[in-house]
C-alpha cells in the first residue's frame, strides 16, 4: 500500500475518533449534522446494545453497569443530532444514493439489535421478578412456621433476616 494512502487512512481514523470524542462530550452542541459522526455514533451504540445482549444472555448482570456511561453519552449525542434537525430543518443531510443506502442499512441493523436488546431486558426483568417472588414466598413460609428463642419460647415477631451477597 502506498504510504500517502496509509497516512490518509490514519488521519481519517484519527479525525473520526476526535469527532466521536467531541460529539460525546456532555457540553457539546452541534450546529450541523456530520454523516460520518452520525454513522459512528449509531454504530458504536449498536455495539454497546449487542454487548448488553451478550451480557444478558450469559446472565453476568454485574457487567451491565460498565456499559452504561458510554451508552448514556451515545444516546445524548444522538439526541443532540436529532435536536439539530428539529431546530434547523435546513441542516438535513443531502445524501447521494449510496450514502442513503448505507445509512438506511445501518439504521436497519441498529433497530434489529435494539429490538433484541429490548427483548432480552424484558426476559431478564421477568427472571429477576421471579427470583424475588421465590425469595418472598420462602420468607413467608418460614414466618408461618413460627420462631422460637434459644429457651424454647414462641416468638410473635415473624420477621426473618435475609441478606444477599450480590445485587440482582
Amino acid at each position: 500500500m502506498d504510504y500517502d494512502v496509509m497516512e490518509a487512512e490514519v488521519q481519517t481514523k484519527d479525525s473520526a475518533a476526535e469527532a466521536y470524542l467531541l460529539a460525546t462530550q456532555r457540553d457539546y452542541e452541534p450546529d450541523h449534522i456530520n454523516l460520518d459522526v452520525l454513522k459512528l455514533l449509531i454504530s458504536r451504540l449498536a455495539q454497546i446494545l449487542a454487548e448488553e445482549v451478550d451480557v444478558l444472555e450469559s446472565m453476568e448482570y454485574e457487567r451491565l453497569g460498565a456499559l452504561q456511561p458510554e451508552k448514556r453519552s451515545l444516546v445524548d449525542a444522538l439526541e443532540k443530532q436529532q435536536r439539530v434537525l428539529q431546530r434547523r430543518p435546513q441542516a438535513r443531510l443531502n445524501l447521494d444514493d449510496d450514502e442513503r443506502d448505507d445509512l438506511e442499512e445501518l439504521i436497519m441493523i441498529f433497530n434489529e439489535i435494539m429490538q433484541e436488546n429490548h427483548k432480552r431486558l424484558l426476559v431478564a426483568r421477568e427472571v429477576n421478578q421471579r427470583v424475588v417472588q421465590a425469595i418472598t414466598e420462602l420468607v413467608q413460609e418460614q414466618s408461618r412456621q413460627g420462631l422460637y428463642t434459644n429457651k424454647g419460647h414462641h416468638v410473635d415477631d415473624p420477621s426473618v433476616s435475609l441478606s444477599m451477597s450480590q445485587s440482582i
